[in-house]
């Protein structure tokens, strides 16, 4: 996107693309730290369900891109050491899901 800017420096549309990258960005990170830690589980979930749809031509891209976007949300070492034992999101809202 920034090479699109710097050949198009007054393109309005890759200017507001960039805008809502930077919005949606920020979002993310401040919904991620109000998230109980282990609940990123649902995030992992969705993690393995796009590493599947890599497989099929008409969902790879973006796939891939949903891939990247997730690899901060789903749980780390630390989240897995402090939370031994847990293979589940809590509460009721994840109960479908399982």
């Amino acid at each position: 996107m920034e090479k699109a800017l710097a050949q198009n420096p007054n393109d309005t549309r890759i200017i507001f693309e960039l805008a809502q990258v930077y919005f949606t960005r920020q979002a993310y990170e401040k919904v991620v730290e109000l998230l109980p830690r282990f609940n990123k589980l649902v995030y992992e979930l969705a993690y393995f369900q796009y590493e599947k749809a890599l497989q099929d031509l008409a969902t790879r891209t973006e796939a891939r891109q949903r891939l990247k976007f997730l690899e901060a949300a789903i749980p780390n070492k630390e989240d897995r050491f402090m939370n031994k034992g847990k293979a589940k999101a809590a509460g009721p809202c994840y109960q479908w899901i399982y």
